[in-house]
Protein backbone atom coordinates (compact mmCIF):
# COMPACT_ATOMS: atom_id res chain seq x y z
CA UNK A 1 0.00 0.00 0.00
CA UNK A 2 2.86 2.35 0.75
CA UNK A 3 4.24 2.12 -2.79
CA UNK A 4 0.84 2.76 -4.31
CA UNK A 5 0.19 5.81 -2.17
CA UNK A 6 3.62 7.30 -2.86
CA UNK A 7 3.10 6.81 -6.60
CA UNK A 8 -0.32 8.42 -6.38
CA UNK A 9 1.25 11.35 -4.54
CA UNK A 10 3.49 12.05 -7.51
CA UNK A 11 6.69 10.28 -6.45
CA UNK A 12 8.21 8.25 -9.28
CA UNK A 13 7.86 4.49 -9.03
CA UNK A 14 11.18 2.62 -8.73
CA UNK A 15 12.47 1.17 -11.99
CA UNK A 16 12.91 -2.59 -11.98
CA UNK A 17 14.77 -4.53 -14.63
CA UNK A 18 12.37 -6.30 -16.96
CA UNK A 19 12.73 -9.87 -18.12
CA UNK A 20 12.53 -10.46 -21.83
CA UNK A 21 9.84 -12.82 -23.07
CA UNK A 22 12.36 -15.57 -23.86
CA UNK A 23 13.97 -15.41 -20.44
CA UNK A 24 10.60 -15.20 -18.69
CA UNK A 25 9.44 -18.41 -20.37
CA UNK A 26 12.58 -20.24 -19.29
CA UNK A 27 12.34 -18.87 -15.76
CA UNK A 28 8.75 -20.15 -15.63
CA UNK A 29 10.13 -23.62 -16.33
CA UNK A 30 12.11 -23.31 -13.10
CA UNK A 31 8.81 -23.83 -11.25
CA UNK A 32 8.95 -27.50 -12.19
CA UNK A 33 12.54 -27.80 -11.02
CA UNK A 34 11.60 -26.09 -7.76
CA UNK A 35 8.71 -28.52 -7.26
CA UNK A 36 11.08 -31.49 -7.62
CA UNK A 37 13.51 -29.98 -5.12
CA UNK A 38 10.74 -29.22 -2.62
CA UNK A 39 9.32 -32.73 -2.99
CA UNK A 40 12.79 -34.08 -2.31
CA UNK A 41 13.24 -31.94 0.81
CA UNK A 42 9.72 -31.94 2.26
CA UNK A 43 8.36 -35.33 1.19
CA UNK A 44 11.61 -37.28 0.98
CA UNK A 45 10.85 -38.26 -2.64
CA UNK A 46 14.11 -38.87 -4.43
CA UNK A 47 14.17 -37.59 -8.01
CA UNK A 48 14.99 -40.05 -10.76
CA UNK A 49 17.87 -39.59 -13.15
CA UNK A 50 15.61 -38.39 -15.95
CA UNK A 51 14.18 -35.69 -13.66
CA UNK A 52 17.67 -34.52 -12.72
CA UNK A 53 18.65 -34.46 -16.40
CA UNK A 54 15.53 -32.41 -17.21
CA UNK A 55 16.32 -29.95 -14.44
CA UNK A 56 19.88 -29.58 -15.70
CA UNK A 57 18.55 -28.99 -19.22
CA UNK A 58 16.18 -26.24 -18.03
CA UNK A 59 18.94 -24.59 -16.01
CA UNK A 60 21.29 -24.72 -19.00
CA UNK A 61 18.58 -23.17 -21.17
CA UNK A 62 18.16 -20.27 -18.74
CA UNK A 63 21.91 -19.64 -18.71
CA UNK A 64 22.15 -19.75 -22.53
CA UNK A 65 19.19 -17.41 -23.01
CA UNK A 66 20.51 -15.01 -20.38
CA UNK A 67 23.95 -14.96 -22.02
CA UNK A 68 22.32 -14.32 -25.42
CA UNK A 69 20.38 -11.35 -24.07
CA UNK A 70 23.55 -9.80 -22.66
CA UNK A 71 25.41 -10.24 -25.94
CA UNK A 72 22.59 -8.86 -28.12
CA UNK A 73 22.93 -5.16 -28.99
CA UNK A 74 20.06 -2.94 -27.86
CA UNK A 75 17.28 -2.40 -30.37
CA UNK A 76 17.31 0.96 -32.16
CA UNK A 77 14.61 3.39 -31.04
CA UNK A 78 11.45 3.34 -33.11
CA UNK A 79 10.76 6.40 -35.20
CA UNK A 80 7.22 7.57 -35.73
Amino acid sequence: MGAASSTAAGAPAPQRPRLGSRLASFVALLEVVSAVVLAWILLDELPRGIQLAGGALVRTGVVVVRAGERAAPPAPPATA
